[in-house]
């Protein structure tokens, strides 16, 4: 199949978010294909409001594309120009394209919205990366009424969502950890959980509009509380994974098993600093050595003590945290779900 072509779009932009959005917030236009691709697309992000400019960023779902392209607002000689290629990793570009001081001086503002228009030449890579590993995504929403905006007894209550698994494959799962009053500043912020590298987005729906956003930009109660629909309010969540190939999905999780059937055991000593249990070491820890794991030649681990917590939202907790590394894409992370701590004092 061919992913080379090109294409163009319009994507309006109401005038009210150069205001109502924060920074690093954007709105997405509609995907379109690349080419006869079965499963590429590419849209254009706008940030209204990046620290008092529009900023736009293009964006595919596939690997192993060259892409040129132009933004252009309508009604202006304003233009930009850019490329692009794609790798796993790669799935964007973002630069400022015109100030809102220039912006609100043009002719480009007609009925409460400008106009930004795209001009993109799609070309496929002709010696791409050799990967054994495809993004795949998937979305989901939550929702929670407009009082446990305010009725959470602290900024670092948690809720969670059931496990999912990541379409196509029958053992591998996501979920989302999120905090209806955000963690460091009020607002909605959520943290994914899942073992394989992920690029995600949180977006409400204003207005007849996606706001997106990301961990590090949380949604304010303001922004909540203008989208909330009878005292509901929904937050989307929309992921990438970069995940194995379905094919090599049996030698991963072949690595979890031993010839007798059973689960090796793997133990680790670590020895804490005193220092780390103040509050001003948060984020701070101790690590053991990494170790090679008993029941496979291609895993190696090891274990992290923060001792005032890893996060703010941990703080005064003793947290542990397990890391497994991997020789190789398709070697298997944690060769066992379950972790016994035994602490002595």
């Amino acid at each position: 199949m061919s992913s080379s072509g090109s294409d163009t779009l319009e994507f309006e932009i109401p005038t009210f978010l150069l205001e109502f959005a924060n920074d690093d917030q954007y709105v997405s236009s509609n995907r379109r294909k690349i080419g006869d691709t079965s499963d590429g697309y590419w849209w254009l992000d706008c940030y209204p409001n990046n620290d008092g400019n529009v900023s736009v960023e293009l964006r595919v779902s596939c690997k192993d594309i060259a892409v040129e392209y132009s933004v252009a607002i309508k009604g202006t000689d304003v233009l930009g120009t850019d490329k692009l290629t794609t790798s796993v990793k790669s799935l964007s570009k973002c630069w400022d394209l015109i100030s809102h001081d220039d912006l609100m001086e043009s002719d480009a503002i007609q009925n409460d919205a400008f106009v930004l228009i795209c001009n993109a030449k799609f070309e496929a890579r002709d010696n791409p990366d050799e990967s054994d590993t495809k993004i795949v995504e998937d979305s989901l929403k939550i929702e929670f009424s407009n009082n446990d905006l305010y009725d959470a007894t602290s900024d670092s209550d948690e809720c969670w969502t059931p496990s999912r698994l990541i379409p196509g494959y029958r053992q591998l799962f996501w979920s989302v950890d999120y905090y209806p009053r955000g963690t460091c500043e009020p607002g909605f912020c959520a943290f994914i959980r899942s073992e394989y590298d992920v690029k995600y987005e949180l977006a409400i729906h204003y207005k007849n509009m996606y706001l997106k956003s990301t961990m590090l930009t949380p949604f304010s109660q303001e922004q909540l509380n203008a989208s909330s629909d009878n005292d509901r309010v929904p937050v989307y969540v929309n992921t990438f994974f970069e995940v194995p190939k379905v094919e090599d999905i049996d030698e991963i999780f072949e690595m979890c098993t031993v010839p007798n059937g059973s689960l090796a055991v793997n133990a680790i000593r670590l020895k804490l600093s005193p220092l780390l249990f103040h509050e001003d070491y948060i984020g701070d820890f101790d690590s053991s050595p990494m170790q090679q794991a008993q029941n496979s030649d291609k895993v190696e681990f090891r274990m992290r003590c923060y001792g005032a917590g890893d996060r703010p939202f941990n703080k005064n907790y003793l947290t542990f945290i397990k890391w497994w590394t991997k020789r190789s894409r398709s070697d298997f992370r944690d060769s066992s779900p379950m972790t016994t701590l035994e602490i002595n004092v």
